[in-house]
């Protein structure tokens, strides 16, 4: 009840006061005695809104006790109401001024955190690229190479994962996927400081997204066991040579299979699939934060 007495907004004391001026005109017409005999209902009316308003005219009075009475509480509901109005709109103004410094403060915090944002993002874009590129050696057999990324490459394109790549800044004597794991650790890395430097609270989607990328890493992380293979012998035959023959025989799903070698490179498989997912909405959501 106190919060609805002194708490209401400016409209609704506005309103009880002007209902107050038709309420005591009638209850002056209906008690004629209070203001004297013969008084029309108009008459009544402007002697209510003389009386609330403080005017006090003087050409129509109370003529007895009970008419100084009524006059009387209707100028204090009047004078309170102008009072309890006055301070709503104050208080209105008050939390409006509030409120937009607020915004204020919180569009520069979202401004600063957007030239954070976009800071990290001049430092992911080259690396990103990188391992778009480092994907594509792994991702495409030698024979029928190109420079574009494969959406829809198989596990039998990925024969030829352990051979050099055709880049020029890769070093010849080392297989592709080294070159991949090296590229994704430099990127992983850099995602990892825009999630702790700059508040992606502001951005759920590229949190998510962010988030989604560091956590593939490591969920599908067996760099040991494929690195690994390079200097390790099956018999008389390289380990490498083994597993490009068995990449390049496989049909079927891609799935994970208990004890046996392919895992891991399913795994990568897997892995690079939603990778170049994520990069490309974490580009899109990053573009969309900049230029809005």
């Amino acid at each position: 009840m106190q919060d609805f007495i002194f708490h209401s907004k400016p409209k609704m004391y506005a309103s009880v006061y002007l209902l107050l001026i038709p309420l005591f005109g009638l209850i002056y017409y209906l008690l004629p005695e209070t203001i004297g005999e013969g008084k029309t209902l108009v008459q009544c009316f402007y002697f209510s809104a003389v009386t609330i308003t403080t005017l006090g005219y003087g050409d129509i009075s109370p003529t007895n006790d009970l008419g100084r009475l009524v006059a009387a509480s209707e100028s204090i509901f009047g004078i309170t109401l102008i009072g309890l109005f006055l301070n709503a709109l104050s208080r209105v103004r008050s939390e409006t001024t509030r409120s937009e410094e607020i915004e204020k403060e919180k569009n520069t915090y979202r401004e600063g955190e957007i030239a954070k944002l976009n800071g990290f993002y001049s430092l992911i874009r080259p690396l990103a690229e990188k391992y778009k590129q480092s994907v594509i050696q792994i991702t495409s057999p030698l024979k029928s190479r190109t420079q574009e990324y494969n959406h829809d490459f198989t596990l039998n394109d990925m024969m030829d994962l352990y051979k050099s790549s055709m880049l020029l800044t890769q070093n010849q004597h080392e297989p592709a996927v080294k070159y991949y794991f090296s590229s994704l650790n430099a990127l992983n890395t850099e995602i990892s400081d825009l999630i702790k430097n700059v508040d992606l609270r502001l951005f759920p989607k590229l949190e998510k997204h962010c988030l989604s990328f560091v956590n593939a890493v490591h969920s599908f992380d067996f760099s040991d066991s494929i690195l690994g293979a390079v200097n390790t012998r099956l018999g008389n035959k390289k380990m490498t040579d083994y597993v490009s023959e068995m990449l390049e025989k496989h049909s079927g799903e891609v799935k994970f299979l208990e004890s046996n070698m392919i895992n891991g490179y399913a795994a990568l498989y897997h892995q690079i699939k939603l990778q170049m997912k994520l990069l490309e909405l974490i580009n899109e959501d990053i573009n969309t934060i900049v230029n809005s």
